[in-house]
């Protein structure tokens, strides 16, 4: 009998050790791992009562408004639609611009474009916006489908496991358009944006740890560099802040995608030291969600995952605790603080952060515009009430160092 050629006795020998060794190997690691153990008995109730955690609006004195007011938007992809709506309708109902309402706006991810996009100084008026919520309403609408290309979806998922899924140039020409040459410190209201520097493992709050001399364009594109999507991004930076000379930025949605807590913490600087008996530091926080809900997984299900069957669950997770929510309010009801958290709720489905066809988007705005006119238009009518309120003459807030130029707006050169 005639012997097979050398190279195929070869590649028959590497088939078995690539191919069939691991799956027989697989097979005998799940019979060593059996069956996924039957749930535990449920517990008997105790009769305790789990005590709830109140979050008052109004707190201001009586006739005003809360002296201090702070914005904290999630992370969320495409899923940034959603905040932009609700804005957009808070904006339609007090009829004053996001950057006049809020003394500070937290964003991240997503959440900085719009907290960027909302305090842009206008080219012809540097002390108003140039960009409405409706503005960013279509920024979101226009450009989904040219930053996350819906073609070739096999290809990009393959193509997730070993470089990223987008090109970055296409997301820095939006980002080129819609912020040009505008530097972080020129924004209209106090901004917080989160990011992570790889390079020296830290993480960074963009107008609360440095760097505000930066373009706004390149913040945002560091700030939503969300790993396995885009590459992260390298900026220059003086020595005096950084060693190096520059910073490496992914998404800041890696420690911070519901940035609530950090924008209450940044909240109490803004209170004077020395407030006297009498002084108004009462404060506001609103922070408004890209969406809850997703898949839920069944522990049997889980049992048996590696490392990349929970990739996009984990991912899910990071992007959507609903825990820093029951902390934030038990951290309000504590510290007085008015708290309000706007998130509608998909339920079941799963709306990926780069969900970019024109049936994504129509379902995000219908779920948004739902909610808005359903379950939270009580809310919504206190919340804008509470904004439209004067504040209080003993309301004292700590100033900004930079004072807005009167007229149009100037290019600025590197501080």
């Amino acid at each position: 009998m005639r012997r097979a050629p050398r190279f195929w006795r070869w590649l028959r020998r590497v088939f078995v050790a690539i191919v069939v060794l691991p799956v027989f190997a697989g097979a005998a690691w799940l019979g060593f791992l059996g069956r996924p153990p039957a749930p535990p008995p449920p517990l008997e109730p105790d009769g305790a009562e789990r005590a709830g955690w109140p979050s008052p609006i109004s707190v201001g004195p009586t006739g005003h408004g809360a002296c201090i007011r702070v914005l904290a938007i999630d992370g969320g992809g495409v899923r940034g639609l959603i905040p932009a709506l609700l804005l957009e309708r808070i904006e339609q109902r007090t009829e004053k611009p996001i950057a006049a309402l809020f003394d500070l706006i937290v964003g991240t991810s997503t959440g900085s474009i719009l907290a960027l996009g909302l305090t842009r100084p206008s080219d012809a008026d540097a002390t108003r916006p140039e960009y409405a919520a409706s503005d960013i309403v279509r920024l979101f609408k226009e450009n989904a489908a040219t930053i996350f290309p819906s073609d070739f979806a096999l290809l990009r998922w393959l193509q997730g496991f070993f470089r990223p899924k987008y090109r970055p140039q296409t997301v820095e020409a939006v980002y080129e358009r819609y912020f040009g040459d505008v530097r972080f410190f020129e924004a209209l209201t106090r901004v917080a944006v989160p990011a992570y520097d790889i390079g020296n493992r830290r993480r960074i709050w963009f107008g609360e740890t440095g760097h505000t001399g930066l373009f706004m364009k390149d913040i945002v594109r560091g700030a939503t560099a969300v790993p396995t999507y885009f590459p992260p991004v390298r900026l220059a930076v003086q020595k005096r802040e950084v060693q190096e000379g520059y910073i490496t930025l992914v998404d800041g949605a890696v420690f911070a995608n519901n940035p609530v807590q950090d924008a209450f913490a940044f909240a109490q600087k803004l209170r004077p030291r020395d407030l006297q008996p009498g002084d108004d530091g009462s404060v506001l926080l609103v922070s408004v969600g890209t969406g809850a809900g997703g898949r839920k997984y069944e522990f049997e299900s889980a049992w048996g995952w590696g490392g990349i069957s929970w990739f996009n669950p984990l991912l899910e997770i990071l992007l959507s605790d609903p825990g820093l929510e029951v902390q934030a309010r038990r951290v309000a009801a504590l510290a007085g603080v008015g708290y309000l958290r706007l998130q509608p709720d998909f339920g079941d489905a799963l709306v990926p952060l780069d969900a970019s066809t024109p049936e994504a988007i129509d379902h995000l705005t219908a779920v948004t515009r739902k909610y808005l006119d359903g379950e939270k238009k009580a809310d919504l009518d206190i919340l804008v009430t509470e904004l439209k309120q004067p504040r209080s003459s003993k309301c004292r807030i700590v100033g900004r160092p930079y004072e807005r130029p009167v007229g149009p707006r100037k290019r600025q050169g590197t501080p």
